[in-house]
């Protein structure tokens, strides 16, 4: 699989939580102005940083930008069999079934668990 990105730093989740204060949009972190703002930031900080189906838990973000991108982005990651895991905002109810963009219909989960789900939505357990 070829790399889409380019890492600029790695960082402990308690310094980039300290970071989301919901106060600004914008931070700088080692030169890099980055938006902190985002509900995916917001999301890991207000449910936690661990799946909610396998339980695996982000132990780092990464600084990273995309090929062709202007500003870098944080993303959360953990390590499973030597191998980068990155975690995602996931819709408990898919937009695709009339799911909203709120805080209320996230839930973090790692991206092989979220791929398995796709836009699967079980309305008897929520």
């Amino acid at each position: 699989m070829q790399k889409t990105f380019k890492r600029l730093g790695t960082y402990p989740i308690d310094k980039i939580m300290d970071f989301i204060d919901g106060a600004h949009k914008f931070k700088t972190i080692d030169n890099h102005v980055i938006k902190i703002n985002s509900q995916r930031l917001k999301l890991f900080k207000e449910k936690g940083i661990t799946c909610v189906k396998c339980k695996l838990k982000g132990e780092f973000f990464g600084l990273d930008l995309a090929l062709h991108a202007k500003r870098p982005h944080l993303n959360l990651y953990a390590i499973k069999d030597g191998k980068e895991i990155l975690f995602t905002k996931d819709h408990i109810k898919p937009k695709s079934k009339g799911g909203k963009n709120k805080l209320k219909n996230y839930q973090v989960m790692c991206e092989p668990c979220n791929s398995e789900k796709s836009d699967k939505y079980d309305e008897e357990n929520k």
